[in-house]
């Protein structure tokens, strides 16, 4: 399409004479592509020659789509006036979107109900190795019977971080009471993924205290870690209470030789921002007044940075330019049509009957 925004200080008559300029080249035969990156005010699209893909009929704002349904392909509207402005669209191709067929389909389903019987499988094993595992003094005989393999981990912390037992509730079973105390097998417990595990402890290690020699250099780098942390956290506390007090952030930084940077309009999917400062913004309230909000948000890797909060405007559909209210209506578009696909394929599976051999 080619898209004419009306300037605030430019007339309905100038308007008009734009859009007659452009009638005209198409008229001369000047390509459609051409005649947009020079007309239009879309400045998305006015880089593609006008191109704003497909629609299943609701992409677009009612007049555009009531008009691309009557338009003959490779023919030039005429003017077509929306809330973003006045349109001129040409219908390059159509395509009929064709449900897929049972055949099609059929891998997929085939598929899924081998699948299907293969978790009912799984399921029914669990429950003989609940049943197993609960009378048995440890896991040999149950995983004899199940034609399974004993596997036997390295030794694991309360605090574990990594491997397999840092999963939560693998860990909480290890050290449960039941477990590492009474010597029982533990309930069968389910990882997700299809994963399934039952453990008992072979070996309880007390905690001990080691020499000061082992743990000599761990304990100066946590010591160091702590102190830099600490006066990192009060530098940022005093820059903090400055910008309160009225200072200037370009003042603080210039003082200090701290580093800097304005973000005006920030969104919610910014990436020029860390992802700590970006979600402490979005959670600050509004400012009152002209006075902005300071906060300060320390990092994982020990870095403080400090927020100042001037302004925060609503999201509006309106505040939106047009190739982003289009981009927006084609992916709602997409995923409804994705979700009609979705339903009509579940519906094929409940009424389809197959055999698999």
């Amino acid at each position: 399409h080619i898209l004419f925004e009306r300037g605030s200080d430019e007339s309905e008559e100038a308007l008009q004479q734009r859009v007659a300029a452009a009638q005209s080249e198409l008229a001369s035969g000047t390509d459609f592509a051409t005649v947009a990156g020079e007309f239009s005010d879309d400045i998305g699209s006015a880089s593609s020659g006008g191109d704003l893909g497909f629609t299943s009929g609701d992409a677009f704002p009612p007049e555009m789509e009531e008009v691309i349904a009557q338009l003959q392909p490779d023919t030039v509207s005429e003017p077509v006036t929306t809330d973003a402005g006045t349109h001129l669209i040409m219908v390059t191709e159509r395509r009929e979107g064709a449900a897929p067929t049972f055949e099609e389909l059929r891998p997929q389903l085939e598929e899924q109900l081998q699948l299907t019987a293969a978790r009912a499988e799984l399921l029914l094993a669990v429950e003989e190795l609940k049943d197993l595992v609960f009378n048995a003094e440890d896991l040999t005989g149950p995983a004899r019977d199940m034609q399974l393999e004993v596997q036997r981990s390295e030794p694991v912390s309360r605090n574990q971080q990594g491997g397999l037992f840092a999963n939560p509730a693998l860990l909480a079973a290890a050290f449960s009471e039941e477990v590492l105390q009474a010597g029982h097998n533990s309930d069968v417990i389910e990882l997700g993924g299809d994963q399934f595990v039952v453990l008992s402890v072979r070996k309880h290690n007390l905690p001990e205290v080691l020499p000061l020699a082992e743990v000599r250099e761990g304990i100066a780098a946590l010591l160091l870690e702590d102190s830099a942390r600490g006066k990192v956290l009060a530098a940022a506390q005093g820059v903090v209470q400055a910008l309160r007090s009225g200072a200037s952030i370009a003042q603080v930084a210039e003082e200090n030789g701290y580093t800097w940077q304005a973000e005006p309009g920030a969104q919610r999917d910014n990436t020029n921002l860390p992802p700590e400062v970006l979600g402490n913004a979005f959670q600050m309230p509004a400012p009152d007044g002209d006075d902005p909000l300071v906060d300060l948000v320390m990092t994982p890797a020990g870095d403080a940075q400090v927020v100042s909060l001037t302004r925060v405007e609503p999201g509006s559909w309106e505040h939106l330019a047009a190739p982003e209210q289009q981009a927006l209506r084609r992916q709602l578009s997409t995923e409804f049509a994705n979700l009609l696909n979705t339903e009509y394929q579940r519906g094929l599976r409940a009424s389809a009957d197959i055999v698999v051999r």
